[in-house]
């Protein structure tokens, strides 16, 4: 149809190949130190699509999730915003609902979060509230994504 408009992606990023424990409440940065326009990562597209591949050292309960958070950087010059803490939870993007049971001699399982809006620069962390800790070797990957005019 005419003057239709689609999603367009850049190639997926990813942000923690493989991550370090994290205790329960604990927060971990990705490890790529940021994610910005400047280094053609994210082709200045306002959005990004997130998957987080996940394990823990035991069975979660029902009410477990992972959240993420951007904490902005180069806000003036090189200074940065705060990073995320248990006393600084600002710039919450969205949470990985975690379901019931996974973990320990589970695999290894998936979890989405899409239409996340990002900036011209920015870090990423994930904040554990799932019941176990957060066994090693997780990864978060960013798919970043705009609109476009359909091809007619």
């Amino acid at each position: 149809m005419a003057e239709e408009i689609v999603w367009t992606y850049a190639s997926q990023v990813v942000l923690e190949g493989t991550g370090a424990s994290i205790a329960v409440n604990g927060f971990q940065a990705a490890d790529l130190s940021e994610l910005t326009w400047r280094s053609d990562i994210h082709s200045n597209y306002p959005w990004a699509d997130f998957a987080l591949r996940i394990d823990f050292q035991a069975a979660v309960d029902g009410n477990s999730f992972i959240n993420l958070y951007r904490q902005d950087v180069e806000i003036d010059g090189d200074n940065d915003a705060p990073a995320p803490a248990a006393t600084y939870t600002y710039k919450f993007v969205g949470s990985f609902p975690i379901i019931s049971g996974v973990g320990g001699a589970s695999s290894p399982n998936y979890y989405s979060l899409t239409d996340i809006p990002i900036k011209y620069a920015q870090q990423f962390w994930i904040e554990n509230k799932a019941s176990q800790a957060v066994d090693h070797s997780w990864s978060l990957k960013a798919t970043p994504k705009t609109y476009m005019p359909a091809p007619k």
